[in-house]
This record gives structure tokens, C-alpha cells and sequence, in this order.
């Protein structure tokens, strides 16, 4: 429903499973014959318009990583679209976006129909309305705490002392964005530290929690 209109950003914490997602929307459009494939690209805050749109070359003009995907019919799949300053990155193809075509200096160009962006955010894009509503924002919803825990016991394997020690990190959801990947790469590597040297369930939830959810988190008060 959101890609009938234009473009999608899906929007959520770290390890949410956005680009997990962006990538399957880009290969079931090219199963269902809508694009030619698919680029990924990741945003950069340093990014403007001689990387999305274009910049001279030696010989000829170079496109950017937008005009290049969609002149080659590939949906393009932007990750951490909100890392770049927005107006300075696309601008200068508000116009492009909406499907209207735009003078290049190697000619005008024109996204085909049906030729889609699916970035993934971490939060609600920032920059100028127009620019903003060329994209359908769609909240990706974290699992509920039973959902998580079954996914945590998964990923730790047949090693129970280690699910069980990084199910006790999940109330970290409540200080901060902690997404399921966090907690995934928790299990495991509790699993493995467990493996190679055994330790009680409290200190591999601790080892855990300042390997994989404490970074997340950030820094946090008293």
C-alpha cells in the first residue's frame, strides 16, 4: 500500500530487521517482474548531489546512485537514509522522485514507471515537507517480550544458560531502542563464550549485556 504512492523509508531501532525487509520488497518486485533488480547503497552524512544525482567524469558525466538505479530500472534500496542531511542529498530530486523528469547535463532524465526507493531509518526523515512526503513512512514494531524471548532461546542454540541469561537483558527495551538483532547477536555470542569457557547465567548475562546491548544503548545517567 505504501509503494502505491511513491517511495518507502521503514523506520525503527537498530536491528529491527529494516534492511532484512528492504531487501526482500526489492527481490519480490523483481520476481513479480516490477524492476530489473536491485542496488544497495548506504547514506552517508557527507552526501549530496554529485553522489545521488551526478558529477563530472574524466571523459563524461558520471550518475549518481540514484539517476544510475533508476536509468538501469533497478529499486534502489538506500540503508540509513537518515544518516545524510536530506535536502542536501536529494534536493535536487524532489522533482525526480515524484516522477517528473529533470535537465542532467548528459540529458534529461526521467525514473521509469513503478521505479521505487526503499530506505530504512531509524527515525522520521528530517528536511523540507516537499521533500519528506515523497516517502511513505512505515514503522517497523519490535516483537512483543515473549515473541523475543523465543527468538533469544532459538539463536542461543541448545545452550539454555546462555537464552536464559540474555533473557534477562530484555527489560533494556525500556531504557532505549535495543533491537532484536542486539539481542540475537547477544545469544550467540553468549553461547560461544559459554562453549569455550562455561560461566554461571549472571555473568554471561553481564558479559552479554556490555558486549552487545550496553553499545546500543548509549550512554545513559546514573
Amino acid at each position: 500500500a505504501a509503494l502505491a504512492g511513491g517511495h518507502v523509508v521503514l523506520v525503527g531501532p537498530a536491528g529491527c530487521g529494516k534492511t532484512t525487509l528492504a531487501l526482500a520488497i526489492a527481490k519480490a518486485a523483481a520476481q513479480a517482474g516490477q524492476s530489473g533488480g536491485a542496488t544497495l547503497v548506504t547514506a552517508a552524512q557527507r552526501w549530496s548531489g554529485r553522489d545521488t544525482v551526478g558529477r563530472p567524469g574524466d571523459e563524461e558525466w558520471e550518475r549518481g546512485a540514484v539517476v544510475d538505479a533508476a536509468v538501469r530500472g533497478r529499486w534502489l534500496v538506500i540503508d540509513e537514509l537518515g544518516r545524510a542531511r536530506l535536502d542536501r542529498a536529494l534536493g535536487e530530486l524532489s522533482s525526480y522522485l515524484g516522477g517528473a523528469p529533470v535537465a542532467l547535463p548528459d540529458g534529461e532524465a526521467k525514473p521509469p514507471p513503478g521505479w521505487r526507493i526503499v530506505a530504512t531509518a531509524t527515525a522520521a526523515l528530517e528536511g523540507s515537507p516537499a521533500l519528506v512526503r515523497r516517502f511513505a513512512h512505515v514503522y517497523v514494531s519490535p516483537p512483543a517480550d515473549t515473541e523475543l524471548a523465543l527468538a533469544i532461546g532459538a539463536a542461543a542454540g541448545a545452550d539454555t544458560t546462555a537464552g536464559a541469561a540474555v533473557r534477562r537483558l530484555i527489560p533494556a527495551r525500556e531504557i532505549g531502542p535495543v533491537g532484536t538483532g542486539a539481542f540475537l547477536d547477544a545469544a550467540r555470542f553468549a553461547a560461544r563464550r559459554n562453549a569455550a569457557s562455561p560461566a554461571d547465567e549472571a555473568t554471561l548475562a553481564r558479559e552479554a549485556l556490555a558486549a552487545h546491548i550496553a553499545p546500543v544503548l548509549g550512554p545513559l545517567g546514573d
